[in-house]
């Protein structure tokens, strides 16, 4: 039968609104597990009151345990992330006997100060942190004790998760 989990989150961007909602209209269909379809994207408004400065793309769909290919799966949204430039992602992933887990992406920015506390891992395009962030990404709380993924899941994600 399988276990349940749930990944849920939002994307921000700032602007190119009208060449973002083009690019998840045309996002193809996805035949692959872990799948990533277009349906699971929702955007947002651009019109007030609903709307200040950023448009939030929301996203969300159950799986039969992802965790087990969150690798893969992590590799595949950020293929979506390379393609649009956002400026920040918080991704989900609840799961049914493992736990609820909180990823952050960020987007570069030039002068960008990043304080060690805040544990990013800097990529060539955006930070990636996880953990209990404010919305901006700052971390709220450090637990040293807490083993961050009894899946087995380490970021960076390695090529030979290639999807």
């Amino acid at each position: 039968m399988g276990t349940q989990s749930t990944v849920y989150g939002r994307i921000t961007v700032s602007k190119d609104f009208d060449k973002i909602k083009t690019y998840f209209d045309n996002l193809p269909y996805d035949a692959t597990f872990p799948y990533i379809p277009k349906d699971i994207f929702m955007v947002g408004q651009t019109t007030e009151p609903i709307f200040r400065d950023e448009l939030i793309i929301t996203f969300g769909a159950t799986y039969k345990a992802v965790e087990d290919f969150w690798p893969e799966y992590i590799l595949r949204f950020e293929r979506i992330l390379k393609e649009i430039e956002f400026i920040s992602v918080v991704m989900h992933l609840e799961t049914e006997f493992m736990g609820t887990y909180c990823f952050y992406w960020k987007s570069k920015k030039p002068n960008d100060i990043i304080d060690s506390r805040d544990r990013w891992i800097e990529m060539p395009n955006w930070y990636f942190g996880t953990g209990n962030r404010d919305m901006w990404g700052y971390l709220l709380e450090l637990d040293d004790n807490k083993q961050e993924y009894p899946f087995g899941f380490s970021y960076p994600v390695q090529p030979d998760h290639a999807v």
